[in-house]
Parts: C-alpha cells; structure tokens; sequence
C-alpha cells in the first residue's frame, strides 16, 4: 500500500460530491458508471416525452432526444460493472422503444431486463404488458 501511495501521480485535482471526494489524475481516461447513464438516458427520455412542439419540428426533436438517451442507455449497458447488465435500464431503454412505435424491439430489450434479473417485479410486469400489447 505504500508504494502505490508513493507512486501515485503528482497532478491529481480534488472533487467533491455530496457523499465522497473523489481525486482525477489530469489527463485520465474516465469511465461512467451504469447508474449515469441509467440517469442521463432517463433524463433524455423524459423530455422527449413532455416536448411542447407543434409538427414536424416535435417529431424531430422528440427521434433526437430519443437518440441522445439510446446513446445514454447502450453506454450503460455496455460499461456496466462486472457484465452484470441492469435491469432498470434495459426497461428504460424498451419503454423509448416502444414510445417510438417498435415493439418487437421493445419486446426483445424487455426479455433483456428479465434475464438480467429474473426476480426484478418490475422487468417481469413490463415485460408482460409490452408482450400482451404487440
């Protein structure tokens, strides 16, 4: 433990959050956790479903904002800690699927959720609903 102490980088600047001060090394490569992504997708999606705009210029604001929290949604499922997918993000992720009208993938990314967690209530009834729908 003392030598990674004293062969820790020299530049190294101090953030500090609500519960943690968390210290980057100038220069390093980050890599965002699952539950970001889980939030920023979220986030996305939830202004692409309340945009106020009239015609053509909603749609297209609505299938950007859809894409930016797609982006969002892979990213967490691919950088997800251990491989373990979360299932909360992949129910996300089908609900902007079957938001933008495709169910079959919708029903496919639900399937997703459940296998990542057999036990999670809320994968198995949006699975359900999305698979009695389409």
């Amino acid at each position: 433990m003392l030598a990674e102490l004293r062969e820790a980088p020299k530049l190294l600047f101090r953030r500090v959050e609500p519960f943690a001060e968390i210290d980057f090394e100038l220069g390093a490569i980050t890599r965002r956790t699952a539950v970001v992504c889980y939030a920023e997708g979220t986030r996305l999606f939830v202004r692409a479903r309340g945009r106020a705009l009239a015609g053509a210029a909603r749609r297209e604001e609505r299938l950007r904002l859809c894409a930016l929290a797609a982006a969002q949604f892979e990213e967490g499922l691919t950088g997800s800690a251990g491989g373990q997918e979360d299932p909360m993000i992949c129910v996300n992720y089908a609900s902007m699927l079957e938001f933008l009208e495709r169910p079959q993938h919708a029903c496919a990314m639900f399937r997703r959720a459940v296998r990542a967690n057999p036990r999670h209530a809320h994968s198995l009834l949006c699975a359900a609903e999305a698979r009695r729908r389409a």
